[in-house]
């Protein structure tokens, strides 16, 4: 033990004449490079360039205003002359073939050394190296170098498996094989069989597309490099081609590897014929990078996007992204009860939460969705309960997640009636069509609502025309109720604003009825979309259809007025109406 002692303080005593050391190293080599850039500061006195904006640069190329440039590729400026040879300075765009762009152009180009503009090159390289020895030295002894090194090879790496990933089971199938060739190659080889390029997963955010991809590298044990579309915007010309050569570069040196690229729609759009050739480069880049590997060479290109329409067909044809996997919401309380089990198992439940219960209410929510909800649930049970979830509290959390805001329970409520018998009316339309209500609140949110009524939704995908004008109708009949009431107190213009998000949103369902469904009996089986039709046409029949369902919904809360009256009174009194508590009001 004394040993160990007296080795651990020779070793701080080491440490400290080592920093010492180091510090009169940094302040001789400041003082030497002041001293050199003075030097050089006072020798370009006289000629210093002016600097401007590359935009500018690229004018006076165009109108033939520049006579030669001094360049270094690898410098992050650049000097270039006018006609009477007057000196500029100006950004280095760095990408490939600026230089020989500008000889096209008719520029002399005389490209220099990264050094050559100093005045002593052998002492700036001394320099550079004293100050490379210093920074190795000083991570090394403050521990900061390792610590940089262990989180680069960490970050390469993922450790997500198909079993953190819940639900999903055919995609993961599927995926299965780019595994499978990852750890086997030499099998599909003597096979004949290729791997695909590219796999293409699409679907809503949330449902879990960045965590597939993980699980395919960590089951495979390779290396993942995660890319985001939005990473190859470039504000110079070729600055977005190039980093995608150098991601495709390190990958082959890296391989077997995956390539992830999140919202690759950011940059793989679709072409067009009025685009600058500049800003299809970062594109081209990547469809020639994927034509110049055959997968042999164990690199597998996976891409995620939200909006799968919105890529260029050249991505998505055979031979670069071929296989397609739609990564969906889950559809059923089966699928759902899964993801909640996983995301809940580190968590404690009183016996009051039924998760079938759970999993019903909460369909069409991505998985993401869920894990926020008992993340929130978690973090409330902890504030009040001791960590234990009940089922009041996996309420508030679900609510707040659907109201987008903390719930205002002990704030002062603005026109309570009003909201009432808005939430009210809703409810009733859904109860009356045979929905299933789940609940009704008048308590507020910081996001602004006055209240909600949560319907859970009897499917996901397909709709036909009668379940599309239903939705409508519920959701104009918050409105309708308010003037429901408006009449009963004899105030004909007593509506409210409160309506604005439900106009929105059945606006947008009546709006692709009519342009994208084929259900509006004037144009048929068409896709209005893609024919010239004049706004105002359409607009005609949207406003048809809206004061059509409108009435229909207004007829509904008047033939039930007493009903109606008495939901609202009960979310008066108790400002939170269980769906059972509303069907028995009503008697259903």
């Amino acid at each position: 033990m004394a040993d160990n002692a007296a080795n651990k303080g020779s070793n701080t005593k080491t440490i400290k004449i080592i920093r010492w050391t180091l510090g009169i190293m940094l302040i001789v080599l400041i003082a030497v490079g002041a001293f050199n850039g003075k030097t050089i500061i006072q020798k370009f006195k006289d000629n210093t360039p002016k600097e401007v904006k590359y935009e500018e640069f690229l004018k006076m190329a165009d109108k033939k205003n520049v006579k030669k440039i001094v360049w270094s590729e690898k410098k992050d400026a650049f000097t270039f002359y006018d006609k009477d040879e007057k000196p500029y300075s100006t950004e280095n765009p760095k990408y490939e073939d600026f230089k020989k762009d500008m000889l096209e152009k008719g520029i002399e180009v005389k490209e220099i050394g990264g050094l050559s503009n100093y005045e002593t090159p052998i002492m700036v390289i001394v320099q550079l190296a004293m100050y490379g020895v210093f920074f190795v030295l000083l991570f090394k002894t403050s521990g900061i170098g390792a610590g940089l090194s262990d989180k680069k090879e960490k970050d390469a790496k993922s450790d997500v498996k198909f079993s953190d990933v819940a639900g999903l089971e055919e995609v993961k199938e599927d995926l299965m094989t780019v595994v499978d060739f990852l750890k086997n190659p030499d099998e599909y080889k003597e096979a004949g069989a290729e791997i695909p390029k590219g796999v293409l997963l699409y679907g809503p955010p949330g449902t879990g597309k960045t965590l597939l991809a993980k699980a395919v590298a960590g089951e495979a044990g390779v290396k993942f490099k995660a890319v985001s579309g939005s990473d190859f915007d470039e504000k110079y010309v070729g600055v977005g081609a190039s980093k995608m050569r150098k991601l495709f570069d390190d990958a082959k040196n890296n391989a077997p590897c995956i390539i992830f690229i999140d919202e690759i729609d950011s940059m793989g759009g679709r072409r067009h014929s009025k685009q600058n050739s500049y800003d299809r480069q970062t594109l081209n880049t990547l469809l020639s990078e994927m034509d110049g590997f055959d997968g042999s060479g164990g690199v597998v290109v996976i891409a995620a996007t939200n909006r799968i329409e919105d890529l260029d067909p050249a991505l998505t044809r055979p031979g670069r992204f071929d296989n397609h996997f739609a990564v969906s919401l889950p559809a059923t309380a089966k699928e759902r009860k899964i993801i909640i089990n996983l995301y809940a198992g580190n968590k404690k439940f009183a016996d009051d939460v039924d998760m079938e219960s759970f999993a019903k209410e909460t369909m069409g929510s991505s998985p993401a969705t869920i894990k926020t909800v008992l993340n929130e649930a978690a973090i409330i049970a902890t504030r009040k309960n001791k960590g234990i979830i009940t089922r009041e509290i996996l309420d508030e959390a679900w609510m707040k997640q659907l109201m987008e805001g903390h719930l205002k329970k002990n704030g002062e409520k603005d026109n309570v009636e009003l909201v009432a018998w808005h939430e009210a009316g809703h409810a009733l339309a859904g109860l009356l069509m045979g929905q299933d209500l789940t609940k009704a609140s008048i308590i507020p949110s910081t996001s602004g609502a006055g209240g909600a009524t949560f319907i859970t939704p009897r499917k996901l995908g397909l709709f036909t025309v009668k379940e599309l004008r239903e939705q409508v109708v519920m959701l104009y009949s918050g409105r309708n109720a308010e003037a429901v009431l408006a009449e009963k107190n004899g105030e004909s213009l007593g509506i409210t604003t409160g309506a604005s998000n439900d106009i929105e949103k059945a606006t947008g369902i009546i709006k692709k009825m009519i342009t994208e469904y084929g259900m509006n009996e004037n144009f048929g089986l068409l896709n209005l979309e893609e024919l010239e039709i004049k706004p105002d046409v359409i607009a005609k029949e949207a406003v048809s259809l809206s004061k059509e369902l409108c009435s229909e919904s207004y007829n509904l809360m008047m033939d039930n007025a007493d009903t109606l009256k008495k939901i609202a009174e009960a979310l008066i009194e108790k400002e939170t109406l269980t769906g059972e508590e509303i069907r028995k009001i009503a008697g259903k």
